[in-house]
């Protein structure tokens, strides 16, 4: 995960293909984080809104950036 996370620090511009936008039958939303190779390495929560899930997703980009 280390590896991944590097990864995606490195890149300047975190493209949707990183991260994986889900609905589920019920209308929840959630994220998954995907390496380059399109494996899951991660899955948020479940978000009531769309707009929940966004701000999810810049607070991941936000963490990403104080990685070593």
């Amino acid at each position: 995960m280390d590896k991944t996370l590097q990864e995606i620090k490195t890149k300047r511009n975190l493209t949707a293909k990183v991260f994986e936008r889900k609905t589920t039958t019920d209308g929840k939303f959630l994220v998954q984080l995907k390496n380059s190779l399109g494996e899951t390495i991660g899955s948020s929560g479940l978000y009531s809104s769309e707009a929940g899930m966004e701000n999810g997703i810049l607070n991941i980009k936000n963490s990403l950036n104080t990685v070593d």
